[in-house]
């Protein structure tokens, strides 16, 4: 489980294990007012300064792979972690309404994204749906990006509500 403060220090600590949130180690992970996605031994966390950071943990204290990438220009308020076909992306929204696709490897993330869309909309959340689906919730409804894996790239989104 990942439970992130305004300050920027994150609480990992496995479900089975947690009594109490307060007994969580905290780690300073971003800047201010953090998002987190955990897949496997990774950790994306997206912050309101629009930075975004690939974490290792499996070591004692999260572990920064690579460099902080910046795909946003206004507060992250949604992250996730996607596996296509082998390949690792973080898709990450903000509260401007853009979506960033930013691949990543061993070395962290990419630093320019692989697709972004502008949906005029705060993003609220991003899902994983399938490994070739991803579900995005903004004020204005939702959508969903199909990856293609032959390329590990995606079709244009299709509204759902």
């Amino acid at each position: 489980m990942a439970c992130a403060d305004a300050d920027g220090r994150v609480r990992l600590k496995a479900w089975a294990e947690l009594d109490r949130l307060a007994d969580a180690p905290a780690w300073s992970l971003g800047s201010a007012d953090v998002r987190t996605a955990i897949s496997g031994s990774l950790l994306v966390t997206g912050d309101a300064l629009g930075e975004v950071r690939l974490w290792d943990l499996e070591h004692t204290e999260p572990r920064q792979i690579g460099e902080v990438v910046r795909p946003h220009q206004a507060p992250i308020t949604a992250v996730a972690l996607v596996d296509v076909a082998g390949r690792g992306f973080a898709v990450t929204g903000d509260s401007g309404g853009t979506v960033a696709v930013s691949p990543f490897d061993r070395g962290g993330l990419d630093h320019r994204p692989l697709r972004r869309m502008q949906l005029n909309s705060k993003v609220l959340s991003i899902a994983t749906l399938t490994p070739t689906k991803s579900l995005i919730w903004c004020r204005q409804g939702s959508l969903v990006i199909e990856w293609t894996l032959a390329d590990a790239s995606f079709d244009e989104p299709s509204r759902v509500s």
